[in-house]
């Protein structure tokens, strides 16, 4: 089964303002939703008849997808803090629709790699497969260690915030490979988190050179390990292909 390729990063604002430019002159824009509703704004591409243009069926399902990443997120830390809290896997599976305890950790697990593949924009197989390489253990750690001691001074919102009980509680049990790589996503998740909030709001990412540095180095940090995974074999398209 062929598998779809890493989303990347996605940003809302931008194909909003892309969708409402191909329907400046035909009377709808009016109705046009804001980009905090990304839902409401599939919903108009689909108001707007039989057969919308492909641009912004394309732009629709693009916001689809990272609407279905961040809702597995969300239900990934749900799944985190009710384990933090004490609730068994078969407690916390039944709430999810899953009635053994080792169908809930395996669902866990199965959105931890997905999430966290997406959160790198790397295909899914790598996570699973460890392809990427081992993580640079002492230098993830290191930076971690950084972001949570500067995350004071860094520029914050609620959402951003709900990476912090993470990022420290894996800085204490990241032992295995799936630790590692979770701690490295979140990390980097967070930071592009701060980063988007700072362009948003036109305002620096950090109060101080010192936490402008942490920022620096996770950003190098990210971009490094991207660089360094293969691209994947795409063996069924070129089975495909004969």
């Amino acid at each position: 089964m062929l598998k779809p390729e890493p989303l990347g990063p996605v940003k809302v604002v931008e194909i909003v303002a892309q969708i409402a430019e191909r329907h400046r002159g035909d009377g709808r824009l009016s109705e046009m939703p804001e980009p905090e509703h990304p839902r409401a704004v599939v919903e108009f591409v689909l108001a707007l008849g039989k057969k919308p243009h492909p641009r912004d069926v394309a732009d629709a399902l693009t916001l689809v997808r990272a609407e279905r990443l961040e809702l597995d997120s969300l239900e990934l830390r749900l799944l985190q803090a009710g384990r933090r809290s004490g609730m068994s896997w078969r407690a916390l599976g039944a709430l999810v629709g899953i009635r053994s305890r080792a169908g809930a950790h395996k669902h866990a697990k199965r959105l931890g790699e997905e999430v966290t593949a997406a959160r790198l924009h790397l295909p899914v197989e790598v996570i699973r497969g460890g392809t990427a390489g081992p993580v640079q253990l002492a230098e993830l750690l290191q930076i971690a260690r950084a972001l949570v001691e500067r995350w004071s001074e860094l520029l914050t919102d609620d959402d951003i915030d709900i990476w912090y009980p993470g990022i420290v509680d894996l800085l204490e049990t990241a032992q295995t490979r799936t630790q590692q790589v979770s701690l490295a996503a979140q990390v980097i998740d967070a930071v592009e988190e701060i980063d988007d909030l700072a362009a948003r709001l036109q305002q620096p990412p950090a109060s101080t050179k010192a936490a402008l540095f942490v920022l620096q180095a996770v950003r190098g940090f990210r971009d490094r390990r991207r660089t360094a995974v293969p691209a994947p074999r795409r063996q069924q398209d070129a089975d495909a292909s004969d």
